[in-house]
Order: C-alpha cells, then structure tokens, then sequence
C-alpha cells in the first residue's frame, strides 16, 4: 500500500501595514457612503412621490415624512416646498456622508446619531397603517446597518493604526 504524503504546512505571512490598512480604509470607505445615499434617496423619492401625485413619502427621511403629511400637496406651492425640504434635508445628509467618507469622525457620528434619530421618528410620528411604513422600516433598518458597519470600519482602521505604531 503506497503511503500518503504529508501535505506541506502553509506558511502565513504577517499582512503588512500598507495593505491591512487599505483594506481597512476601503471597506469604511463603501460603509460610510450609505449616508451619502441616504441624502440622495431622499431627495429621489421626494421627486417621484411629487409627481405621482402619492403621498407615499416611505423612502424618505422620517423627519420629513412628518412634515409632508402635514403640509399635504394640494397645491403647486406647496408642492415646491415639499421638494425644497427634500433637497435641503438631501444635501445636508449628502455633506455629511462626503466628509464621513474622507474619514472625520464628527461627519460620521452627527451622520449616524441623525439616522438613528430619524429611525426612531420612523416608530414615534408616523402611521403604521400608512401605505408604505413596512418599507420605510426595511430601508431604514438596512441603512443604519451599514451605517453601524462603518462606525465598526472606522474603528478597525484605528485599531490597525494602533498595533503597527506600537511595534
């Protein structure tokens, strides 16, 4: 009976800074952007709710979803305002993500503190009964995940920054 070889030993190399680090940065690059897109999704639904005539405002802010229930779009003013939130709401959130993404920490937790907030206006303010409430928790939920991926990413590029400046 022929006998089995050993199979060699894998020998692991240590991950060097440079790449631990990219690697690290990378990933809290994609995480941190969602709050970027959460900005951007707002605005986006905003438009298409406007122009459907819907007051299905699910994938939108929950802060601003309040505020267009009780604003109503009876009229072409009003509606001009809606989307005016919409936008200024959109592109402070879209700031916020930019400058979370270039990796300052104070854009990264007001981005975060501010979802977080605006998921718990989500339960507080808005309907349940309303169309597309199972929706707007589902997105919600989705971004706060990646939102709290980043922060964790954002830590793990501290914590590589630690380890190699102590050796």
């Amino acid at each position: 009976m022929k006998q089995k070889e050993p199979t060699p030993k894998r020998v692991t190399t240590p991950v060097s800074y440079e790449v631990a680090h990219n690697r690290a940065v990378r990933q809290y690059k994609k995480m941190s952007i969602f709050i970027l897109w959460a900005g951007v999704l707002n605005v986006v639904s905003t438009v298409i709710a406007i122009f459907q005539n819907s007051t299905d405002y699910s994938l939108c802010f929950s802060f601003n979803n309040v505020i267009f229930l009780i604003l109503g779009q009876s009229t072409p003013l009003l509606k001009i305002i809606i989307v005016l939130i919409a936008v200024a709401s959109g592109a402070l959130f879209a700031a916020v993500g930019y400058f979370a993404s270039l990796g300052h920490k104070a854009f990264l937790f007001t981005g975060a503190i501010a979802y977080f907030l605006d998921f718990v206006v989500l339960f507080i303010f808005i309907n349940p009964s309303n169309d597309g409430y199972l929706t707007s928790i589902l997105i919600h939920a989705m971004l706060m995940i990646a939102i709290m991926f980043s922060l964790f990413a954002y830590y793990s590029v501290l914590a590589i920054e630690k380890k190699y400046n102590k050796e």
